[in-house]
């Protein structure tokens, strides 16, 4: 091993799956070892380490986790400030700016790194892409109401739309939560049309009431959400993955249920239909076979 590269890890599940991908292919790459660094205790949106609990015991092995509580004092400073002691060994992206950030594929350092970044981009971890899919399992045993979907996903040409309807922040997003469904239930429409036997399940966290009036007419629609019994994320990714075509809008949460679909139905085979981006500035986020699938529907 050539020195140690530090993962910060952080945000939900989504940011933290991409954040791991992104990270061990960079170790991997320049012959590092792999730490990753996360906070002991729940964020201030309740969000705390769950990645690990979706790795292959052969390949946690690989993978040193640490709580940054339990390190020193360099760690437990500000990135700011640890930026300013050891700049020589911090990689951090670039979000906002327009140009390609490919700081993580190009730089190779001696000793120890440290990454921060949401590396919102399979780019980033295509060269172990296959060993990823081989060892996240998400191997939570289901509650009743999970399995019950769960069933009804396999028993089904089901298809998964993930609802981020952004009500968060203290602010009124009804009319901005009504446009984005709306252009998912278009997208819905689309596919329904070469899928006339289709049954979408529709996930998300809002309890905005757009939901229930665009799907009460629909008996082909199911909803998923908090108020239906539909809360525990690592379940609900669970389930979510067995959908065999997708629908999304923003969300790196909703990005890796239908990636992780892949792995189950094979890549290629089922219809994804992303949005145009994720959330970077330089960069899509969206692996181009999928917008292959969104521009067969156009």
């Amino acid at each position: 091993m050539r020195g140690k590269a530090y993962l910060n890890i952080h945000d939900g599940l989504g940011n933290q799956l991409f954040q791991l991908a992104a990270g061990y292919a960079y170790a991997k790459k320049n012959g590092k070892q792999l730490h990753v660094l996360y906070k002991p205790k729940p964020d201030t949106y309740g969000r705390c380490l769950l990645v690990d609990q979706l790795l292959s015991e052969e390949f946690r092995r690989k993978i040193l986790f640490q709580s940054k509580s339990e390190m020193g004092i360099a760690f437990r400073a500000s990135r700011k400030i640890r930026r300013k002691l050891f700049p020589w060994t911090y990689i951090q992206e670039d979000v906002t700016s327009h140009d390609k950030d490919n700081q993580l594929e190009i730089l190779s350092r001696r000793g120890m790194v440290e990454l921060f970044g949401f590396w919102q981009d399979e780019d980033f971890f295509l060269p172990v892409a296959r060993e990823l899919r081989d060892n996240i399992k998400i191997n939570v045993p289901l509650e009743d109401q999970y399995q019950q979907m769960q069933e009804k996903i396999c028993n089904t040409n089901s298809v998964c739309i993930g609802a981020r309807l952004y009500e968060d922040n203290g602010r009124d997003h009804t009319t901005e939560a009504e446009d984005s469904f709306r252009v998912l239930m278009q997208r819905a429409e689309c596919m329904e049309s070469v899928l006339p036997e289709a049954h979408f399940f529709i996930f998300s966290s809002s309890e905005n009431k757009i939901l229930e009036e665009l799907c009460s007419r629909r008996k082909n629609m199911t909803l998923a959400r908090t108020k239906d019994g539909i809360t525990e994320t690592l379940q609900t990714l669970k389930i979510m993955s067995h959908c065999k075509h997708h629908i999304f809008n923003q969300s790196t949460f909703y990005w890796w249920a239908a990636w992780l679909s892949e792995t189950i139905h094979g890549v290629g085979q089922y219809m994804i239909i992303p949005p145009e981006r994720l959330f970077c500035a330089s960069r899509s986020g969206i692996p181009a076979r999928w917008i292959k699938s969104a521009k067969s529907l156009a």
